[in-house]
């Protein structure tokens, strides 16, 4: 392997070092599955030997990115990742909807179904733009 490859496989494995999370939310290296994982993923780069390794090219940055979140998620529950990921979402949802908090405190069923309604309306914006978008595009 060469030196450039070898520092960017060390680069990927020290990212891929802070995937096991503590009971408190937080990621640290030394588990028995870092090192599980970090030992796959090792494997990985002397079989490929590089194929996989970050590159300007777009196409390969999408492999690799894909490859090391399949490796992520072959050791950890997806939705234990993400869940700081989607309170922070819903909770601007949920402040949009309920600025001063007196509906969750008074019927927090209500706050979070209003919630849900806003992250619809949201998607719904969002898809409607992407149309506008692609039709924009194609006409010119």
């Amino acid at each position: 392997m060469n030196s450039k490859l070898k520092r960017q496989s060390a680069r990927l494995l020290e990212h891929l070092a802070c995937v096991k999370k503590r009971s408190d939310g937080e990621f640290v290296k030394g588990s028995s599955m870092h090192t599980s994982l970090l030992a796959f993923v090792s494997g990985w780069y002397d079989s490929l030997k590089g194929v996989l390794m970050p590159s300007k090219d777009p196409t390969m940055r999408r492999i690799h990115a894909r490859a090391a979140a399949h490796a992520l998620h072959s050791f950890y529950d997806s939705r234990e990742i993400t869940r700081a990921a989607r309170t922070t979402f819903m909770a601007r949802f949920m402040e949009s909807v309920d600025p001063l908090g007196e509906l969750r405190r008074t019927d927090p069923s209500e706050a979070e179904r209003r919630a849900n309604s806003a992250v619809r309306a949201h998607f719904q914006l969002m898809a409607a733009k992407s149309v506008l978008a692609r039709t924009r595009n194609k006409s010119e």
